[in-house]
């Protein structure tokens, strides 16, 4: 009996995931480039998943890069995001 309890304890316990509130943390560039000049920023953002499984909170923080052109201005987004 106490194996079968030992057991059901172990199987319960692995088939639960840890959720908890998990950080975000993203460093955005963005680039300027006008015909004449070029211009850069830099930028701390971060993001709470509340009350979410550490794989989850994986596929939402994710690297991204945009880039938008224009008649003479060039705009480059990127973001490199991680979880602290």
């Amino acid at each position: 009996m106490k194996k079968i309890l030992f057991m059901i304890t172990v199987v319960s316990l692995t088939m639960v995931s840890c959720k908890k509130d998990r950080t975000c943390e993203c460093q955005t560039s963005t680039i300027v480039e006008n015909s004449n000049t070029i211009n850069s920023s830099s930028e701390v953002n971060q993001t709470v998943y509340i009350h979410t499984s550490k794989r989850t909170a994986k596929l939402a923080c994710i690297h991204s890069k945009t880039v938008n052109v224009n008649t003479n201005t060039t705009v480059t987004t990127e973001s490199d995001c991680h979880l602290k």
